[in-house]
């Protein structure tokens, strides 16, 4: 009897923890379940986020690629643009540099969102500024064209100039020496002139003087005793002469040789065929009446002491030697 009251007992039992462990199992089961859901959500937020950072990388590459180039496009020969079109390279690649550190936290997505937004702005400010440096660099460009062509233009002008300067350089040059050699000619032909016109001086004649505190003048042949020589020559007509009044130049030389003359006045004339410089010691005052009758004389006081010896006395006309003669002191 205890047999079988037994059995059903434990039968019981054993039904009551398989509904106990069937329990627990759908309980396990039902925890699982809900735990894979949110897992699978989680993971599925997390490869949204994931998918999500890698479309703003590709697209933050892109618009970084597109601005760099826009940027680039506007490099020229301005130093001052290119400065500033670098430091705006530097600018965008260092916000870009920003957005990927944020990107690479998941937390950091919404900040790397408003950097992106910001980044997008500057963009959008260069391309403003890129369009406004088109504009200008065009202006300049054809202002440069503009100038390059004025340039051409007076470049153009001045070899025309030149040529034409050169032309009439050559001109000059050849009128110069023509000129020159036209003066030569006249010049050759007014000495010629002049030699052939020369009125000469004949029977020249000097007297040595002593001249009185009376007045009077005594004829002297000692040197220390003279103190006047009055000097006088015939002029002679010459048909071929102009007929007006003619100066004599009166050259007295020293027994060494040289021209005596006033201290106080050094007078020089240059001889017409050698171009020497000639010193003479007086010019003569103008004669009028050229006959070949009437003597032309003239008075000299020399400043200083004459010496002993033998004086030449030279007399010029139109720089040419129209006669001389000589004189002795003792």
């Amino acid at each position: 009897m205890n047999n079988q009251s037994s059995t059903p007992s434990s039968s019981k039992n054993l039904l009551i923890l398989a509904i106990i462990v069937i329990a627990i199992l759908i309980g396990v089961i039902i925890y699982l379940f809900n735990n894979k859901q949110e897992l699978t959500i989680e993971n599925q937020e997390v490869k949204t986020e994931l998918d999500e950072t890698i479309q703003l990388k590709e697209e933050l590459e892109v618009q970084y690629e597109e601005a760099l180039a826009d940027l680039e496009s506007l490099r020229g020969e301005n130093e001052a643009l290119n400065q500033l079109i670098d430091n705006q390279k530097l600018e965008l690649t260092g916000q870009k540099n920003r957005i990927i550190g944020l990107l690479k936290k998941s937390s950091s997505l919404d900040k790397a969102k408003a950097e992106i937004s910001k980044l997008n702005e500057q963009i959008a400010f260069f391309k403003e500024e890129r369009e406004r440096w088109a504009l200008e660099k065009e202006s300049l460009l054809a202002e440069k064209n503009r100038q390059d062509s004025i340039n051409q233009t007076l470049n153009s002008r001045l070899d025309e100039s030149k040529q034409t300067n050169d032309y009439l350089t050559s001109v000059t040059r050849d009128l110069t020496v023509e000129k020159s050699k036209l003066e030569k000619e006249k010049s050759s032909l007014a000495k010629k002139v002049d030699k052939a016109s020369m009125i000469k001086a004949d029977k020249i004649s000097i007297k040595t003087l002593q001249k009185k505190d009376n007045g009077k003048n005594v004829s002297r042949k000692n040197a220390d005793n003279v103190n006047l020589l009055e000097i006088c020559f015939l002029p002679l007509p010459n048909p071929s002469a102009s007929g007006n009044g003619e100066k004599f130049i009166v050259r007295v030389i020293s027994p060494r040789g040289e021209t005596v003359s006033l201290n106080t006045n050094i007078s020089v004339f240059n001889h017409p065929e050698s171009g020497d410089e000639i010193q003479y010691t007086f010019e003569t005052k103008e004669i009028q009446n050229i006959n070949g009758t009437q003597n032309a004389c003239f008075n000299w006081e020399p400043s200083s002491m004459l010496s002993a010896g033998t004086y030449k006395v030279e007399i010029y006309n139109k720089a040419y030697l129209a006669g001389s003669s000589s004189f002795s002191l003792k």
